[in-house]
């Protein structure tokens, strides 16, 4: 197997799993299965136990590196996607969070002293009318409460990367963020009263294969394809997890978009697509 078409398949499988998360999401919360709490503590330990075992593999210890912020932008980002896909469609969920990850990225980058081409800019700004209008759709046809928290996952997510990339042995770093999330999501959860027992099996099982498959492995993945690629193809990519979780969110759970919502989601992939063309 040739290395550019080994490097197509891990990008698609990464890819795969990204919408995977919003998909799995979905399925536990909408119908009910499991409870928003128990759905984010099962799926922080699952990624959390996947990536110690890893770790412990590959250095034949548990090393960690790492502290407590990002672990807490982390389990912001993990705790306001999970509450926010009680209500909105896999699609739309992925398209917000994703679109708003690149516009903090952007701004992180800024702030960090970098100095973008002016299509970046255009882009970014092209990408945030989208978002802009997703919001007013979401007055109306959506929860406007549940697009704020998906927006706020986004930005938590982009945080979490930002500082990832400040460290070193990203694989260490995000196995201690996560372990250090897990009592955080005992807290969630405490306080919310729910009990996982309650949950049906499927909710379960989807919450599991959230933390550990398209979590654990999925960013595992992620991080080992990132030096072999391309940072502008690293952004292009990660624009078709929107449109494939929105493609599995019609097959498997029958999900449709308004024409006001195609029209938005395709100006913030029109835009975003601009500013990840441009290399510097």
């Amino acid at each position: 197997m040739s290395m550019n078409l080994k490097l197509f398949l891990l990008m698609t499988f990464t890819m795969l799993a990204f919408a995977g998360n919003s998909l799995l999401g979905r399925l536990g919360l909408a119908s009910g299965l499991i409870g928003p709490a128990s759905f984010y503590t099962i799926r922080m330990l699952s990624a959390a136990l996947i990536l110690a075992v890893i770790v412990l593999v590959q250095q034949k210890k548990l090393v960690l590196k790492g502290n407590f912020l990002p672990a807490l932008a982390l389990s912001g980002y993990a705790v306001l996607f999970t509450y926010a896909y009680i209500e909105l469609p896999a699609g739309l969920g992925a398209l917000v969070l994703f679109g708003m990850v690149q516009i903090t990225m952007f701004l992180g980058a800024v702030l960090m002293g970098e100095n973008p081409h002016v299509l970046k800019w255009v882009g970014m700004a092209i990408g945030c009318v989208g978002l802009a209008m997703f919001a007013q759709i979401g007055v109306a046809t959506l929860s406007a409460v549940s697009i704020a928290m998906m927006a706020a996952s986004g930005v938590c997510w982009a945080v979490f990367s930002l500082l990832g990339k400040t460290r070193g042995a990203p694989v260490e770093t995000m196995t201690t963020s996560f372990l250090i999330s897990v009592p955080i999501a005992l807290i969630i959860y405490i306080w919310s009263g729910e009990n996982f027992i309650e949950a049906e099996r499927a909710g379960l099982v989807y919450a599991v294969l959230s933390g550990a498959v398209t979590s654990g492995l999925g960013y595992v993945l992620w991080y080992h394809l990132l030096p072999q690629i391309k940072s502008s193809t690293a952004a292009i990519a990660q624009l078709s997890v929107p449109v494939i979780a929105i493609c599995l969110g019609a097959l498997m759970l029958g999900e449709t978009m308004s024409g006001n919502q195609i029209i938005a989601a395709t100006i913030i992939l029109f835009g975003i697509s601009i500013a990840s063309l441009v290399k510097s």
